[in-house]
């Protein structure tokens, strides 16, 4: 196996800042039995601030690599005793590359693995995952199972019928129905259970593992819908979904950021992830070479 890099990082998605609200009005006190008994007026509307809203600094410390401090020396013979301590490693690309140390998708009551043996990914994907579908119930209590399609075999490489989700940073997910969990039921306007996957969508794209994720436009379009009816912001939307118009004079030129959200034909049964995995490929470009030299692979 030749090595090859993994995917370069892309933009994050963004997140929302939400306005402040006024303070309550007191009101005048009443004297009267009558007066007393009446209901409250109904709360003043929240006050949005006008012009740009200035967030306050916020300073992100990515968590250290698992092999920083290692030297080649080191790392020659932590691969020649003890692999199990590198982590998982992703090796080359999506489709084209390979799985060491992969970690099987956990059983759990709020998904259903579809094949089991094929759910095997990196310690990142798996994570992701499961804090994902964790906030759906969060947001949704009793949330029927998520059906959880291929990731990767065991040790990566082909898997069929996917030209990709060879090396650990590839998932299919079902989406959430109004009718009850079922696996590659095409999602339309009347069985689409529109919160919950909007959950979902954002417990993925919030965590900044993502990638990228394919859902057809007829499925965004049900997506952008509720979206709007929450308050979320059009430019915002636009720069999230590649279905969303942008304003007019913005173009989504060659050199612009791609969405994170893409169309792609035959996603409107699932929707496909594609993780960074930071660390895994890291760990992959440091290691593949000795793990090739040790017998490893």
């Amino acid at each position: 196996m030749a090595q090859l890099a993994c995917a370069p990082v892309n933009d994050r998605a963004h997140e929302r800042s939400e306005g402040h609200r006024s303070a309550s009005l007191a009101l005048p006190q009443r004297d009267t039995d009558a007066e007393a008994t009446a209901p409250p007026p109904p709360p003043p509307p929240p006050r949005i601030p006008a012009g740009p809203v200035v967030l306050a600094p916020l300073e992100v410390t990515p968590p250290a690599h698992p092999l920083t401090g290692l030297d080649d020396f080191a790392l020659a013979s932590l691969i020649r005793t003890r692999t199990e301590e590198l982590g998982s490693v992703s090796l080359g690309r999506p489709n084209r590359g390979g799985l060491f140390n992969g970690v099987q998708m956990p059983d759990g009551p709020l998904w259903h693995l579809e094949e089991p043996h094929n759910a095997w990914g990196t310690q990142e994907t798996v994570d992701s995952i499961r804090r994902a579908i964790e906030r759906v119930e969060s947001d949704h209590p009793g949330s029927p199972p998520l059906h959880i399609g291929h990731i990767s075999r065991k040790r990566g490489g082909w898997l069929r019928p996917h030209r990709s989700h060879q090396s650990g940073r590839d998932v299919d997910l079902g989406y959430y129905y109004q009718d009850g969990p079922r696996w590659y039921a095409a999602a339309t306007a009347q069985n689409l259970d529109r919160p919950r996957t909007w959950s979902l969508l954002m417990g993925l794209l919030t965590q900044g593992n993502v990638e990228y994720v394919f859902i057809t436009r007829d499925v965004q379009a049900l997506l952008v819908e509720y979206a709007r009816e929450q308050g979320f912001e059009e430019g915002w939307l636009a720069e999230l979904f590649d279905s969303v118009p942008t304003r007019p004079g913005v173009r989504k030129g060659p050199l612009a950021p791609q969405p994170l959200v893409r169309h792609r034909r035959g996603h409107h049964t699932h929707l496909h992830v594609r993780f960074h995995s930071d660390a895994a490929c890291e760990t992959g470009r440091r290691s593949f070479t000795l793990l090739r030299k040790n017998g490893k692979l």
